[in-house]
Parts: C-alpha cells; structure tokens; sequence
C-alpha cells in the first residue's frame, strides 16, 4: 500500500515538473515571438521613416531645381531684354542721324539748284546738276561738323562742299556729256587755265575755238 502511493506521488510531480518546463517553453516563446514582432515593426518604422525623409529632401531639391531652372530663364529672358532694348536704340539713333543728314543733302541740293534766285548773280552758287549729284555729302558733312559747321545753315554747308568736295576722276568724260546735252556739239579740246577752271573748244568752221570755261570741281561752265 505504501509503495503505491509512493508510485502515485512521484507520478503526480513528474507530471507537474513537466507541465512547468511546457509552460515556461510556452512563455520563451512567446516572449521571443514578441520581441521579433517589436523589432520587425521598429524595422518597419525606421524604413517608413526613411523613405519619407527621401522623399522631402527629393522634393526640397526637385523645388530647388526648379527654383534655379525659373532664374536661370528669367535671367536670360532679362538678357535678352536688354540686347533687344540696347539694339532697338542704337538703330533707332543711326536712323535719326541718317535721315537728318538726308535731309539736309536735299536741301542743298535744292538750295543751290532752285533757291538762290534773290541772290545777285556774283553771290550765287553755282553747280551742274550732273556733278551735283555726284557729290558723296556723307563724309563732306561730317568734315563739316567737326570744323566747327553750323548743322543748320544750308548755305553755309553748301559754300563748304563748293570749295572742299574733291574733283570727280572722269570729271571731263561728265562735262563734255553735259555739255552736248545742252548745246548739240561735241568739246573738241579742255584746256586748263588757272586753279580749277578750264577752257573747253569746240569746231566751228574746221578751226577749234574756245566756247566756255568749266570749272571742275563742280562742273558748272559759261560762255
């Protein structure tokens, strides 16, 4: 009888020592579950974390990018702005001096063709058209400005041409056409006398005799 219960006492703590070292297995387990759950989430959480804090600084410097990208345009745009403006205003400058000086050849021109018939006959300034409109005025009227001209006396820059515009190379192939235009006969000789002035003949009777004197800077000529 003793025996048996002695059997039956070692059965029940074989039984409760078993059921304790399963438990605290259980409890390991679960502890160890627990914490690689904690940690994989941390994991998950530094990841997120991560990748958000990517993304902000792509978009900070997608925002920078874009930032010096629009100044960079703007730069130019501001440049080229400038270039347009400077350049608009240089021609609209070169255009105001070049019509004022058209102006003014044409007014000379005009003036001593057409505008001097108040003037005594000694006093006038005289020209043929064909070597008038020869005369290059551009380099002529700029000389003039830088001596000291008066850019808005007419007369006074026509004088000035009468006695500084150089001599036309051809300028006897220029009258002797002139010349036949107006009186129908041919210059047979140039003869020169003083200065500018030339005698010019032509043949009357088979004998050469002088006709008029031309002057040849500016091509005007008289009996």
């Amino acid at each position: 009888m003793k025996k048996a219960m002695i059997c039956l006492m070692l059965c029940s703590a074989l039984f409760f020592v078993g059921c304790n070292g399963e438990s605290q297995k259980e409890s390991t387990s679960n502890n160890s579950t627990k914490v690689t759950s904690s940690e994989n989430t941390n994991s998950t959480e530094d990841q997120n974390n991560k990748e958000n804090k990517e993304g902000e600084e792509n978009k900070e410097n997608d925002l920078n990018s874009s930032s010096s990208s629009s100044n960079t345009k703007t730069e130019k745009t501001t440049a080229t702005t400038k270039n347009k403006i400077t350049s608009t205003s240089g021609n609209s400058s070169v255009q105001i001096k070049d019509n004022k000086a058209e102006s003014i050849y044409s007014e000379v021109k005009s003036y001593i063709l057409s505008e001097q018939k108040k003037k005594p006959e000694a006093e006038k300034i005289k020209w043929s058209k064909v070597f008038l409109d020869k005369v290059d005025f551009a380099p002529l009227y700029d000389k003039y400005i830088k001596e000291g001209g008066n850019k808005n006396s007419v007369e006074d820059f026509a004088l000035y041409i009468s006695k500084n515009a150089p001599v036309q190379s051809n300028w006897k192939n220029l009258f002797e056409a002139d010349f036949e235009q107006k009186y129908g006969q041919k210059v047979t000789k140039i003869k020169h006398l003083e200065g500018y002035l030339y005698q010019a003949y032509i043949n009357i009777d088979g004998k050469d005799v002088p006709y008029v004197v031309v002057n040849s800077r500016t091509g005007y000529f008289h009996g």
